[in-house]
């Protein structure tokens, strides 16, 4: 009973997770995108609501949404679209891996696999340079080379400490 509660409640932890990712993204997306990611977060909170009703079923007190702490993934996806806004895309070499999809989406963030012969960085140069004037780029590197060549195309740059701080903060 204790495994099957431990599930429950992790079920319930991540679906409050998926609710508050999804009210992030809201808050910088607008009009149709927005409301779409409003009733994204109403429907996984029904889900949590669901979880939670499983755990009193089991005799269990009811998990309280005040004492859940989002997990780093969220954290950092959150943090990312309040300050960067809901287009989210990783770019990796993908060449010299082995077969690999091209393009993976996770929710709001794509992740990109390069060809053989093409570098992460030349993926990245190209998306920015490809960009409508309008839209602002912001890519996170630590990497001198790759900062110089995306902000003669009009990125800007956050280098990698501060994301990997705020996904490792507890």
């Amino acid at each position: 009973m204790a495994s099957k509660a431990r599930q429950f409640r992790e079920h319930w932890a991540d679906e409050l997770d998926g609710a508050a990712m999804y009210r992030a993204l809201a808050e910088r997306a607008d009009g149709e995108q927005r409301e779409i990611f409003l009733e994204l977060a109403k429907a996984e909170e029904r889900h949590a609501a669901h979880w939670a009703a499983k755990l009193v079923e089991l005799g269990e007190p009811a998990p309280r949404a005040d004492q859940h702490r989002r997990g780093a993934r969220v954290r950092l996806v959150s943090w990312l679209a309040r300050r960067f806004g809901t287009e989210i895309t990783v770019v990796f070499d993908g060449g010299t891996v082995g077969p690999l999809p091209t393009r993976l989406p996770l929710g709001p963030v794509e992740v990109v696999f390069t060809d053989a012969g093409r570098t992460a960085d030349d993926e990245i140069v190209a998306r920015t340079n490809a960009a409508p004037p309008d839209r602002p780029v912001v890519v996170v590197t630590s990497d001198n080379e790759l900062r110089t060549r995306v902000t003669t195309v009009g990125a800007t740059v956050t280098r990698s400490p501060a994301l990997l701080g705020l996904a490792t903060a507890r």
